[in-house]
Formats: structure tokens, C-alpha cells, sequence
């Protein structure tokens, strides 16, 4: 069966909207991304697209989890708000827990 892409832009991928997807859980909050982990931290970021609300803690590791198979305990350590690409996004930094 051959998929056919959404024509919408500005989202991850071309076959899945965004807000249909488990980086947002499933249009419940912002754009999750997970990047790592790297050592003894692992980097997010949240792009505030589509009018969706800043995810929790809990929201943004079940979102890398299901998303790219996060394991273990990880506990929130910074944020930082940025603007990039017409975007408001937020970067979070979390430590093992």
C-alpha cells in the first residue's frame, strides 16, 4: 500500500502531520524533539507550533521515548527560550536521574 504525503508544510514528516503524531502526543502539546542522549545528558527541543500548549516533563520523555526509544530516568535541568527559523522554540537539557 503506497502512502500518500499531506502537501502540508513545516512538518516533520511528510507522510505524518505533526499533530498527529507522538512528538506532539498526538496533539496534546508543542513539537517534541529528542536529540541523544550524550553521556550523562540529553538534549530537547520544543518548537512551539500549530497553537499547542509547552508540553510537561513527563510529556516530552514519552514523547522521545515512543518517538526514538528513550530508556532510563531522567530528571528536567535548564530550559532556555530562543527564537530560530520563525519559530519560538525551547531548548531542555536533561540530567540522569
Amino acid at each position: 500500500m503506497e502512502r500518500t504525503p499531506h502537501g502540508e508544510a513545516g512538518h516533520l514528516n511528510i507522510f505524518t502531520r505533526d499533530q498527529d503524531s507522538v512528538i506532539t502526543g498526538r496533539g496534546k502539546h508543542a513539537r517534541v524533539i529528542a536529540f541523544g542522549p550524550s553521556g550523562e545528558e540529553l538534549y530537547m527541543r520544543v518548537d512551539m507550533l500549530w497553537g499547542l500548549r509547552m508540553p510537561t516533563e513527563r510529556e516530552m520523555l514519552t514523547a522521545a521515548r515512543k518517538d526514538q526509544g528513550l530508556t532510563g530516568r531522567w530528571k528536567l535541568k535548564t530550559t532556555q527560550d530562543y527564537y530560530s527559523n520563525g519559530c519560538n522554540r525551547v531548548e531542555c537539557i536533561f540530567a540522569r536521574a
